[in-house]
């Protein structure tokens, strides 16, 4: 955790290509995505809740941001933040 005037943020590395819901190894990214989240957070968050999501992604064509970025927020419900309408603002980078 570090502090950025004086709020914490939390950073999670998740490492493999980013997957939709539809891929057959949906799962197990699922799963890296709460391994890691659960190292970082002992509890959910209260209160409100802001997510930035950067990617990289080589392949093509490369998923469109808001696929990638939706199941990664459900992913860290329960266990970075209660609930999804604890987020009140999020954001997602594709790098080239």
């Amino acid at each position: 955790m570090l502090l950025i005037d004086g709020e914490p943020e939390y950073r999670l590395w998740i490492a493999g290509t980013p997957k939709s819901r539809q891929s057959s190894t949906f799962q197990r990214y699922r799963d890296s995505i709460q391994r890691a989240a659960r190292q970082q957070f002992p509890s959910p968050l209260n209160g409100p809740v802001e997510v930035e999501v950067v990617f990289a992604d080589k392949h093509t064509p490369r998923p469109d941001t808001d696929n990638v970025l939706k199941p990664i927020m459900d992913a860290l419900k329960g266990i970075a933040y209660r609930d999804d309408s604890q987020v009140i603002s999020a954001k997602a980078h594709l790098l080239p």
